[in-house]
């Protein structure tokens, strides 16, 4: 029965405290190229990324790399990208200050891939999975039924029988 007791404690706080919980919102990295400077090769592309510290795959000009943008950025920001030869930069337009922390920089690239291009890039929120929560009557149920099993242990033990365990 004490097992039992537990199990339904265990169960109940496990119910209460899952709807607070949060997942993870992925996000969909869409580069465009610059009216003003036109894209010689195709813009780059990456999978969906997942923010507080992204590292992007990006595929550009037949080069695959990554490239770790700093925790404070938000999804929310305004960024643009810029890629040159031997460089791949993307500027968070929304931060102030220095450009040097204002910038996630790859300069792994080879010399030779490609002229200057910029343009924007976007983050769009993927469409969340519904996660199925407990419902008001669940948890009810749930605290009932430990309540009446602690009751139960207790009049066994205020009479002396055995415990199961």
């Amino acid at each position: 029965m004490r097992r039992a007791m537990w199990m339904m404690l265990t169960l109940l706080l496990g119910a209460i405290v899952a709807p607070c919980v949060r997942a993870d919102t992925a996000y969909t990295a869409t580069f465009a190229c610059s009216p003003v400077l036109p894209c010689e090769v195709p813009a780059p592309t990456a999978p969906d990324v997942t923010f507080q510290g992204p590292t992007l795959d990006i595929v550009w000009n037949s080069q695959s790399f990554d490239l770790s943008l700093p925790a404070a950025w938000l999804s929310s920001d305004s960024y643009s990208w810029l890629a040159s030869n031997g460089g791949f930069y993307i500027f968070d337009e929304t931060q102030t200050g220095d450009p040097n922390v204002n910038a996630a920089v790859n300069t792994d690239l080879p010399d030779g891939t490609g002229g200057p291009q910029t343009g924007a890039l976007d983050f769009a929120a993927v469409k969340p999975v519904a996660t199925p929560e407990p419902g008001i009557r669940s948890l009810m149920l749930i605290g009932l039924v430990t309540i009446a099993m602690m009751m139960v242990m207790r009049k066994r033990i205020a009479r002396g029988l055995p415990q199961s365990s």
